[in-house]
């Protein structure tokens, strides 16, 4: 007989990896779902219990002896079964020892498998304050939590980006007071160093590179239907440029064409196409654009040799930009972020460009101070950065484990792609670390979006 042709046997193979990605997604944001629905759980009993309708511990017995007379029935065994027959059914331990409380669950501990200790972390110390003494000695500084409550509460999205081994596009979102990450559909196109920025309740994918090919494709996830569409491609292929949203539309900024870094701004408008607007003073790679008083500033970023250190302001009623009386001394490969009026470094490259830091700055722009903040619990380089109701996030990134070589055969000190994230309190001045991602991953895409969807 005659073998099927070989892209028969490449678009089997092909569907069978994408039914695979799909699966795998199903699972993950079942699994996402069913922590949701435990969290619920565990917020309603102590509602119930403190506001004397319910005793918790007896809503507990109750589920749990529900839980394990349907387990029961699941697996009956024989009349004459042992304890020690039940136990080695590690899920079914579990329910057991719920139900019948400590004393059994101690009989239990040696069939399950056991967590991987935690062990506490002391308070870093103040800016410019040496450590003294041991972890154990330290006070532990506790963040308050974060409620729904809080201004600014938003939503942390996290798109693409890279792991130890290719260019992804997966994608999952942070709830900050849940604590936990949901997976979301992938998007259509791979990519890192992508740009993003929300606009009327969608988050915009912009450019990127993918396999060394930069990109002017652009794509919006919509999170009330999760769907990602198709939109219109920027005027430019442009990877690791600066994203805002200014007055309901959507601008880029600067980035990296391939070949050199960028003056060129452009921006889509709502009816679904891109214009240019008037460039840049300077061109920059790894911008940072923020908006305030109805003006979008732009900072730092390279220009494809030297870090770019001045700011500029550009006003969308004048369609100019303003060079202003201001310089920050930027890190490599920092993640930058503003959170009140204060640009925050964290992370990145020493001056000699061979160590990744876990060194944290910020800079008031009013006082034209800056400021040593205590350190991340992780060195970090090329990580993701947000700000939800007045603290940063940090994740993912590279670590400092390692050594891999660069132009001039310097050793840069650098390793895995992290999935790890931690978060920073400007009032308690302090690091907590919060649920790591799904996915390692760095060079990113990064987005917020607000409880009402902006």
């Amino acid at each position: 007989r005659t073998p099927p042709p070989a892209y028969c046997w490449r678009d089997s193979m092909h569907m069978a990896h994408s039914l695979i990605d799909r699966l795998a997604f199903s699972v993950k944001r079942l699994t996402a779902r069913i922590e949701s629905i435990e969290l619920g759980n565990a917020v309603l009993l102590d509602h119930l219990e403190s506001s004397g309708l319910a005793s918790k511990e007896r809503l507990s017995a109750r589920i749990h002896r529900l839980q394990f007379d349907a387990k029961r029935r699941d697996q009956p065994g024989a009349k004459d079964v042992v304890f020690r027959d039940v136990v080695q059914e590690q899920s079914l331990a579990s329910k057991i020892a719920d139900w019948a409380g400590p004393e059994a669950l101690m009989l239990c501990a040696h069939s399950a498998p056991q967590p991987e200790p935690v062990l506490p972390r002391a308070a870093p110390p103040a800016a410019g304050q040496a450590p003294t003494g041991t972890a154990a000695d330290a006070p532990e500084v506790k963040q308050p939590p974060i409620l729904p409550s809080d201004p600014g509460l938003a939503t942390i999205y996290v798109f693409g980006g890279n792991d130890d081994a290719k260019t992804l596009n997966s994608c999952e979102r942070f709830n900050p007071i849940a604590d936990i990450w949901e997976p979301l559909p992938p998007m259509r196109q791979a990519r890192s160093a992508a740009a993003a920025a929300a606009l009327l309740g969608r988050v915009f994918i912009c450019g990127g590179n993918h396999c060394g090919q930069t990109l002017n494709h652009v794509e919006a996830y919509d999170p009330r239907t999760e769907v990602w569409q198709n939109m219109c491609p920027l005027l430019r292929s442009r990877s690791a440029a600066g994203a805002a949203e200014l007055n309901g539309m959507l601008y880029i900024c600067g980035g990296w064409s391939g070949k050199q870094a960028l003056a060129s701004v452009e921006r889509y408008k709502p009816i679904g196409s891109w214009e240019g607007v008037q460039p840049m003073t300077y061109r920059r790679e790894w911008p940072m654009v923020t908006v305030d008083a109805g003006s979008l500033y732009l900072c730092g970023g390279q220009d494809g040799s030297e870090d770019v250190k001045s700011v500029e302001l550009y006003d969308p009623k004048a369609q100019v930009w303003e060079v202003l009386a201001l310089s920050l001394q930027c890190r490599r490969n920092a993640a930058v972020i503003v959170v009140d009026g204060k640009v925050y470094l964290c992370g990145g490259h020493g001056h000699d460009g061979r160590h990744v830091l876990d060194s944290v700055d910020s800079f008031d722009p009013a006082q034209g101070v800056w400021q040593a903040l205590a350190p991340m619990q992780t060195h970090r380089r090329n990580a993701m950065a947000a700000m939800v109701a007045g603290r940063v996030f940090i994740c993912g990134g590279r670590g400092s484990r390692g050594t891999h070589f660069h132009g001039g055969g310097h050793a840069l000190r650098t390793g895995h792609a992290l999935r790890t994230a931690e978060r920073y309190d400007p009032n308690t001045g302090t690091w907590e670390a919060v649920t790591p991602m799904n996915s390692r991953r760095y060079r990113a895409a990064v987005a917020t979006l607000t409880v009402n969807g902006a």
